[in-house]
């Protein structure tokens, strides 16, 4: 059977010490009537806002360990329509103090064909880590992605790569504070006397 549409995505990860931000821009282009959105989503997200022409409302279904997010909307989609949705998961206690290797969580449109978007990360710049493209895709710049979706969202945030995302790509990035690098100087100063020798040795760290 024929998917319902097809949907461009362009997808902008915001990391810090919290959790992560997902901001997902999906444009479907529909073959029939569309009137209900679902999404398959990674445990722990939770919508922040959603901006959907005609939305009537919404709702989070599936189970604990693969839920779901529904909207209806009415009228259905026309072509080409965009649809904005905001994401946060909060991180675990203890998973926020140190480098950490992330993974870009599931935000995936269902009963749909995808095609192969853009995924920015941002990420604090005083952490270290850099989303390198995989082996068998091109690299694209930072100001691709900005080009494609306009004024981005206000953030004191660094860019941190941007990759080309297919419907079963699975995107991690290994990053948190950089590390604290110390440096040591050291001194040793002898003196002789009568029956005696001094010996002082001063570190500086």
């Amino acid at each position: 059977e024929q998917a319902a549409a097809t949907v461009e995505n362009l997808m902008l990860w915001d990391l810090d010490p919290a959790g992560e931000r997902v901001r997902a821009r999906l444009t479907y282009r529909p073959r029939r009537r569309i009137s209900t959105i679902r999404l398959a989503l990674e445990p722990g997200l939770v919508p922040r806002s959603v901006q959907i022409p005609g939305l009537v409302d919404s709702s989070r279904e599936g189970t604990p360990q693969n839920p779901e997010w529904v909207a209806r909307i009415d009228p259905p989609l026309t072509e080409r329509t965009t649809i904005l949705l905001d994401f946060w998961r909060p991180l675990r206690g203890g998973e926020s103090g140190s480098a950490a290797t992330r993974r870009f969580p599931k935000v995936e449109p269902l009963g749909v064909d995808r095609e192969s978007g853009l995924l920015a990360v941002r990420r604090p710049g005083y952490w270290t880590g850099r989303l390198e493209p995989s082996a068998d895709s091109e690299p694209v710049g930072d100001e691709t992605f900005v080009r494609a979706w306009g004024t981005l969202p206000d953030g004191a945030l660094t860019f941190a790569g941007t990759a080309r995302l297919g419907a079963k790509d699975v995107v991690e990035l290994r990053t948190g504070p950089a590390p604290t690098r110390y440096r040591r100087r050291a001194a040793t100063r002898l003196q002789g006397d009568a029956g005696r020798v001094d010996c002082r040795f001063d570190v500086e760290l």
